[in-house]
């Protein structure tokens, strides 16, 4: 019987939980619940982000600096300088928090350019560069797709 009630509880927490956040979720956004081994996840998509940024080895993490420019119908671009970096790795995040970032699970080039790959929303592994990158890198990156590329100009 215990059990019972607190399987019950779990689920109306989380219900709960689920409706304000949906309140908070911006226009256009949808979350896609699924069965796990310990519970449901919930898939967010928010297309339309105020701002995308790139966070990264380059500029210690910070989800809010290197704004991208919005250069088409949710694509995002931005340069970062970088001089004999090693060991680059970088994500997006949206609206200048982690609360909404993408890495990548399945990325097999790791040479520049960086192209063809698309991130995923979640804490995913960051995105990463072979090699020592000397220059200006540029990155685009697609909120509504999620793909992105990476190269030097």
């Amino acid at each position: 019987m215990i059990e019972r009630n607190e399987r019950a509880r779990r689920r109306t927490a989380a219900a709960a939980f689920l409706a304000l956040a949906l309140l908070a979720w911006p226009a256009g956004a949808w979350a896609g619940p699924r069965a796990v081994a310990d519970g449901i996840e919930f898939t967010f998509f928010a297309p339309g982000a105020g701002k995308v940024n790139l966070a990264g080895t380059f500029n210690g993490w910070n989800a809010a600096l290197n704004n991208m420019a919005l250069v088409a119908d949710y694509t995002w671009r931005t340069t970062v300088s970088l001089a004999n970096a090693t060991g680059v790795q970088f994500k997006f995040t949206a609206n200048g928090a982690w609360i909404s970032n993408w890495g990548e699970t399945n990325q097999s080039d790791f040479d520049l350019p960086l192209a063809g790959n698309f991130a995923e929303m979640g804490n995913f592994p960051n995105i990463r560069i072979n090699g020592t990158v000397n220059g200006t890198l540029r990155v685009t990156f697609n909120e509504l797709t999620s793909s992105y590329t990476a190269e030097l100009l």
